[in-house]
């Protein structure tokens, strides 16, 4: 008798932490969907965001895009913490450990079947129903939440890193424009000499054009720093050095978008992450109000108790021992929790409902802010596309029959070396101002990609 009790003992408490071993690997395994592959790792990288980096054509500024989408310290540590957020169901919804405890008689009570030596209790706590599995649901959500959460981080990175890349790209044609007007004022700067030499011309006039040459390049200065800024910037974000060489881009082509904004904003609520996001936290905070209602009822403890019972030694039990002389005592236990302080349990419901209220709150400001975005973007770019078009049919041909026209009148003498330089200087800033407004026009565009979550395709190409 004495050694099955034992052994049943230890198989019931033995029994409980393997099925909790089970049922913790089952949970891990669920919740892995919830979670995020480990950083570093195209695999790791969410499908909206992939999306967007599919979509560009050069595979340069694909592999500089998928460098920021892997590598970044702090989106690596976003989808770490995503990764542990996505195992705490598992523990949410174990039972909690067995307890298993003891005790020794150090004065044996005397009994009429003998003294008793030793204790031996083994107990189980086992909640209410559904408070388990609505503890599970919460931690689901909110690892659903990280998990969105370093999405929409890794869509914010990457789109700053393709906005860079655009900016990157303008400087540089930029500066090709500046490195062209330098040598078109250095070849007026020798007319202008050969024509003071000759005797026709002013000394002023090769004064004005050698200032409008340190002009042209003070400015290229300041566009090749503001460049080397923005290429560290971008290097930050792939987690490259700072002087990394990073890939050329092409001129933007300026297209005509479809644009249907019922269309874009059904399709931004159902993509971007901060969404889900939102609707996770929304769903955890409805399950935390749920637990909070259920602590109004008990929790139960069962368990199980052995007594050791030792044979009598004296006199009498030796004599004429009694019937079920060291017979141990088996008992079986229970116990339930009592929610008696009902104002600390109607504190914890208040609390539940306001994390909840303030939870939906949060999606209704997600909602309104793609909302805002959506209604400027849409209305801001059909109005830089227009001022694009305006540079280019006619700032652009107008500065150019303007400029031509000085330089034959400057050629035959009718007019003066200022008057061709500011033809010059109207037709540099046109020309800035025309790649200037592509680029605003392509930045516009990313920022629309970024709200919808999806690349965009233009319904008619018109001009580049």
């Amino acid at each position: 008798m004495r050694h099955w009790t034992i052994g049943l003992m230890l198989a019931l408490a033995v029994a409980p932490a393997t099925a909790g071993r089970d049922h913790a690997a089952e949970a891990s395994t669920a919740a892995a969907g919830i979670g995020t592959p480990p950083a570093g790792t195209e695999a790791a990288i969410p499908e909206v965001v992939r999306a967007l980096i599919d979509a560009e054509p050069d595979p340069q500024v694909r592999a500089v895009l998928v460098d920021v989408a892997t590598r970044h310290p702090r989106l690596v540590a976003a989808r770490a913490r995503a990764r542990a957020a996505a195992e705490r169901p598992a523990k949410a919804r174990s039972l909690p450990d067995p307890q298993l405890a003891t005790s020794l008689f150090l004065v044996p009570p005397e009994t009429r079947v003998g003294p008793q030596r030793l204790t031996l209790g083994l107990s189980q706590a086992v909640p209410w129903r559904g408070k388990l599995a609505a503890r599970g649901r919460a931690a689901a959500r909110a690892a659903e939440r990280a998990a969105r959460e370093a999405d929409r981080l890794a869509l914010d990175l990457v789109t700053r890193a393709r906005s860079l890349l655009v900016r990157i790209g303008y400087l540089d044609r930029a500066i090709g424009i500046v490195d062209e007007d330098l040598a078109t004022l250095q070849g007026f700067e020798a007319l202008a000499r050969a024509r003071y030499a000759a005797g026709i011309g002013l000394a002023q006039a090769a004064v004005k054009v050698q200032a409008e040459i340190t002009r042209d390049r003070t400015r290229r200065l300041a566009l090749e720093q503001e460049r080397a800024a923005l290429v560290a910037e971008l290097n930050a974000l792939r987690d490259r050095p700072g002087t990394s060489a990073v890939p050329a881009t092409a001129e933007p082509v300026v297209r005509a978008l479809a644009a249907d904004p019922a269309k874009l904003r059904a399709q931004a609520l159902s993509r971007l992450p901060e969404v889900a996001a939102a609707d996770a936290g929304v769903a955890e905070a409805g399950e935390r109000l749920r637990l909070a209602r259920l602590e109004y009822r008990p929790d139960f403890r069962f368990g199980l108790g052995w007594t050791f019972v030792d044979r009598r030694q004296d006199a009498a039990g030796r004599l004429v021992p009694p019937e079920d002389n060291g017979q141990d005592a088996l008992a079986l236990t229970f116990g339930l929790t009592i929610p008696l302080w009902r104002e600390r349990l109607a504190a914890g419901v208040r609390e539940a409902g306001a994390v909840r209220a303030a939870r939906g709150e949060r999606r209704r400001d997600v909602v309104l802010e793609i909302d805002r975005r959506l209604d400027d973007l849409l209305a801001r770019v059909p109005l830089v596309r227009d001022q694009w078009r305006l540079f280019r049919d006619v700032l652009t041909p107008q500065a150019e029959e303007s400029l031509n026209s000085a330089r034959a009148a400057y050629e035959t003498g009718r007019l003066e070396m200022l008057d061709l330089l500011d033809a010059e200087r109207v037709l540099l800033e046109v020309r800035l101002g025309a790649i200037r407004a592509a680029t605003d026009w392509r930045l516009l565009v990313i920022e629309l990609e970024r709200t919808v979550a999806r690349p965009l395709t233009g319904e008619e190409e018109v001009g580049s």
